[in-house]
């Protein structure tokens, strides 16, 4: 997008010059992917709480944007959560605001109170603008706000989750780069990686059946959000071994199916995609 309003020597030289201090032109990098069109006003950024607890056994953040609160994915996330874990209190909030790049968060009052005035936060979930890692440039500005935000949560003592969006269904070949940004996010910062883009895609070869996407084709449905947020629960809350024993119960019957076929069927992948992403074979 922005790469064809400059020569390729005019990137090259803007692209080195951003590697070289990324912090210090975060600010700077936001305002020109703004000024060409990649940001939105983020005037309905809000806060929803999905489950609250005095005293949670874990407390969890989402911090994105239509990704995170289409279909209320948190709010499945929490139900999840203490359908598997009945004996313990979540903590579960979103902040988000439609069409919002991460960078638009550093810079909101709201989500930095959310994020560093609510308590403790175990895990802090970051979601990018969905077209933030299809480009070179706009994908160094989201790992520098993911830096931003890493630094942070490492303060209240949390750990950081990336969550990676998925391409247009009709765009296929646009989860390559996508992948490749979180990933690479992923490893710089040892941060944990939800790799919803993936299952996106791998769900939708097996099973097309399942309608993941909206209308719009492009966020997700109510199956689309139930997948990312039965992925999340299965990558933050549970280990590598700990899903191998419930896949073992679930063969020999041991644990009751969800009501719903489609959504099972979906657990069951979020279930296996944790366990390849937890053992390095992804």
């Amino acid at each position: 997008m922005i790469e064809s309003l400059f020569s390729k020597n005019a990137v090259n030289n803007l692209r080195n010059s951003f590697k070289a201090s990324a912090a210090g032109n975060r600010w700077f990098w936001n305002s020109v992917f703004g000024f060409f069109g990649l940001t939105t006003r983020a005037a309905e950024n809000h806060l929803e709480k999905c489950s609250d607890s005095e005293s949670p056994s874990l407390s969890i953040l989402f911090i994105g944007n239509s990704f995170t609160y289409y279909d209320n994915m948190p709010l499945h996330f929490s139900k999840l959560a203490k359908l598997r874990f009945p004996n313990k209190e979540f903590k579960v909030y979103f902040q988000a605001g439609p069409g919002m790049f991460l960078g638009q968060h550093t810079e909101d009052e709201r989500t930095m109170n959310t994020l560093m005035k609510s308590g403790k936060w175990d895990y802090v979930v970051l979601q990018d603008q969905s077209g933030a890692a299809l480009r070179p440039l706009p994908t160094m500005t989201m790992k520098s706000n993911l830096k931003w935000f890493d630094k942070r949560i490492k303060q209240i003592h949390g750990k950081t989750a990336l969550f990676m969006t998925w391409s247009d269904l009709d765009q296929p070949q646009d989860q390559v780069p996508i992948s490749k940004g979180y990933r690479e996010a992923a490893q710089e910062l040892k941060a944990i990686l939800i790799p919803a883009g993936e299952l996106f895609l791998e769900v939708s070869q097996k099973s097309p059946e399942i309608t993941l996407y909206d209308e719009d084709r492009h966020h997700p449905g109510h199956y689309g959000a139930f997948l990312v947020a039965c992925l999340a629960e299965a990558i933050l809350l549970h280990t590598h071994d700990e899903l191998l024993d419930i896949a073992n119960k679930r063969k020999n019957g041991h644990i009751p199916p969800l009501q719903d076929p489609f959504e099972q069927k979906l657990l069951e992948y979020a279930d296996e995609c944790a366990i390849r992403e937890k053992s390095g074979t992804q």
